[in-house]
């Protein structure tokens, strides 16, 4: 957890403020840059990215907005969604028009999915869907904001999640658990 002291020293100039900050909160950037970005070289450069903004931008830091830490999360997605904007790959969005695969009936129990199960499979999903299920369901962001933030309308957002519901209950059910090379 941050302290505001480590905040103020920030503002101060004080750089050992800056490591202090940097230790207490890469865990959590890089989780988060995990569900959006697949490669680590990738992870890297939007986390150096959100900390060079973070760093600079720390004046603009308001506790009582909420905490540190889901300022410095808002950051770290942001600088994912650019970088995967500059890389064309937020653009791999599935038509409407096109047809839609549905598993027939759910047959087995998924109890035994695993956290980093979920995760493997987050990862091979195509990167439309992952984009919008992640900011909806695990970052909290409403329709009208993933619009705004990837420049698609609010429909062709719940779209894009109904679609990435339905592939990760495809997968989940009609494959085994992926492996960490996003082979089945």
């Amino acid at each position: 957890m941050v302290k505001q002291s480590d905040i103020q020293s920030c503002l101060d100039g004080n750089r050992r403020a800056h490591k202090t900050i940097y230790e207490a909160t890469v865990a959590l950037s890089y989780s988060i840059a995990r569900r959006y970005l697949p490669s680590d070289a990738d992870q890297a450069d939007a986390i150096q990215e959100a900390y060079a903004k973070v760093f600079g931008k720390m004046h603009m830091y308001d506790s009582e907005r909420g905490s540190f830490n889901g300022w410095l999360g808002q950051i770290v997605v942001n600088e994912c969604l650019m970088h995967l904007r500059r890389s064309k790959k937020l653009s791999r969005l599935v038509p409407l028009d096109q047809p839609i695969d549905r598993p027939d009936d759910i047959e087995e129990p998924l109890e035994h999915l695993t956290r980093s199960d979920v995760d493997r499979l987050l990862q091979v999903m195509p990167s439309g869907y992952r984009v919008v299920f992640m900011l909806y369901v695990i970052d909290g962001y409403s329709h009208s904001e993933i619009g705004q933030q990837i420049g698609i309308s609010p429909d062709t957002s719940r779209s894009q999640l109904s679609r990435a519901k339905r592939w990760m209950r495809k997968h989940l059910v009609s494959h085994p658990i992926i492996t960490e090379y996003g082979q089945y």
